[in-house]
């Protein structure tokens, strides 16, 4: 017998170690995902999917009131206020959590742009607070009225966003 030869054959196999995988990281499906996995819409489906685009309703209204200017208690204007109102309702069944952090970043953004102005302590907080609050509630606010389609459609392309 040869023994040498299988001890030889033993010492050259080489040992490969693979290096540890970190685990993956689970994402979210987006909407756009969810509704196209299977390859069939259903009814039900393309109305789920309606809901993330009618906050572009809310804007084109905005955007007719403000090119035609309608008097108060007109068609043009119960109509521009029905866009509004249909846009809105929409985007708060979509993402209101994400409106809601949108408009604490707002007001948290507002009071520190408005601190660092200011050097000195004590009143100046006070004033900081006031001041930049106010500006990040209604830069928040604006944006909510006038453009609520911003946090809808990204979160139908993608969940991760904001």
């Amino acid at each position: 017998m040869n023994t040498k030869n299988t001890d030889t054959q033993i010492i050259n196999e080489e040992i490969v170690v693979e290096p540890a995988q970190e685990p993956a990281k689970i994402k979210t499906p987006s909407a756009r995902d969810k509704i196209t996995a299977d390859g069939k819409v259903s009814v039900l489906e393309i109305i789920l999917a309606a809901r993330y685009f009618l906050p572009l309703i809310t804007t084109i209204g905005f955007a007719i009131a403000l090119i035609f200017e309608p008097e108060g208690g007109s068609f043009l204007d119960k109509l521009v206020m029905v866009f509004a109102i249909i846009g809105w309702i929409s985007a708060l069944t979509v993402s209101p959590i994400k409106m809601l952090k949108f408009v604490l970043k707002s007001i948290a953004t507002g009071f520190k742009i408005v601190r660092g102005f200011i050097p000195y302590y004590g009143v100046a907080d006070l004033v900081a607070a006031v001041i930049g609050v106010g500006l990040g509630f209604v830069f928040s606010v604006g944006i909510l009225a006038f453009f609520p389609a911003i946090f809808t459609i990204t979160k139908f392309f993608n969940e991760d966003k904001f």
